[in-house]
């Protein structure tokens, strides 16, 4: 791991934190936090040196699925940029140093992917190929831990694996508490530190997930359909999938078990594709803030086969109102 995809985060609590992770690109210094109570409004009383004072520019998402995103200038004075920056950030009678890795990036990339695992890790090697075959290009992949099996320290080459240490879910009593923790830090953070100014689209979505262009006169893989046309998001509707055998194969099956096509609308269990210099905060099921106020959701032809069964957590299950199913030939 290089040391721009390290994790600095500044720790709170035992389990909660006022950032999971800060980093430095493209002149900016960036900060994404987690949200545990409706009433809080902690943001406000964070300062950060080596940053123009008045820029951060902020994100919010003080709901269901809550996330907040801080995004400030860096005060930088050399003719050169710097590689590393050195700050400070004081919050209340707390205040934490740290030494950044600086990088200017470009948007070199036009699909990538990224997601949040644990115990479905072994799902990514069938995961990889099948949306290779699709058109992405690279994989960001969040393990909720702090140390990596085995599987995922031998990552390929299209492929970034980062630690992401935090709880699940923010485990609390109170009835003004969010339950949402790691994977709407995880969505964010891979949206703000490998998504914008990196890639034009980015795949939010898990390693049971499928997404899938169904009935196209033309376009047969994820890339030549979003090549057709602009988008801010493309939203994939739910699709329940089973398995012939109800069995967690080696490879994406291209003949199984699905549900009802329109049993689910965008919005209820969808997973979505953004582009990344439109979408501001997102759920996982949809987007939520846009820096544009008319948007365009397609969801025409996109659904999300979603293989439940493989989670080993959950077990198997049996599709209600099967029919049979066929992936075209690639």
């Amino acid at each position: 791991m290089n040391k721009f995809d390290e994790i600095n985060s500044f720790k709170l609590s035992e389990n909660k934190y006022l950032f999971f992770d800060i980093f430095c690109k493209n002149n900016e210094l960036i900060l994404i936090c987690p949200v545990y109570n409706k009433g809080h409004d902690y943001y406000q009383d964070i300062k950060v040196s080596q940053t123009i004072p008045h820029t951060g520019k902020i994100f919010k998402k003080i709901e269901h699925e809550p996330i907040v995103v801080i995004v400030y200038d860096l005060s930088i004075t050399d003719t050169k940029d710097p590689t590393t920056i050195t700050t400070t950030v004081t919050f209340r009678d707390k205040s934490q140093t740290y030494n950044l890795s600086h990088i200017k990036t470009t948007k070199n990339k036009f699909l990538t992917h990224t997601t949040l695992c644990k115990d479905d890790y072994q799902l990514f090697t069938m995961f990889n190929k099948y949306y290779t075959n699709q058109g992405v290009e690279h994989f960001y992949i969040y393990y909720n831990n702090d140390t990596l099996p085995r599987e995922l320290q031998q990552q390929p080459k299209n492929a970034t694996i980062i630690p992401w240490n935090f709880k699940y879910w923010n485990k609390t009593l109170l009835p003004t508490d969010f339950k949402h923790h790691a994977q709407m830090g995880q969505m964010h953070h891979a949206l703000y530190k490998y998504g914008k100014q990196n890639t034009e689209y980015m795949i939010f979505c898990d390693l049971d997930e499928i997404l899938h262009i169904h009935d196209h006169p033309t376009a047969k893989t994820i890339k030549e359909y979003m090549k057709l046309r602009e988008y801010e998001t493309f939203a994939f509707n739910h699709v329940w999938a089973q398995t012939l055998r109800k069995k967690i194969p080696k490879q994406i099956p291209t003949t199984f078990f699905t549900g009802k096509f329109d049993e689910y609308s965008y919005g209820i269990k969808s997973k979505c594709i953004h582009k990344t210099d439109r979408v501001l905060t997102m759920g996982i099921h949809k987007g939520s803030h846009y820096n544009m106020k008319h948007r365009h959701i397609e969801t025409n032809h996109c659904y999300m086969f979603h293989f439940r069964h493989w989670n080993h957590n959950i077990g198997n299950i049996d599709v209600k109102n099967q029919r049979r199913y066929t992936l075209p030939i690639l």
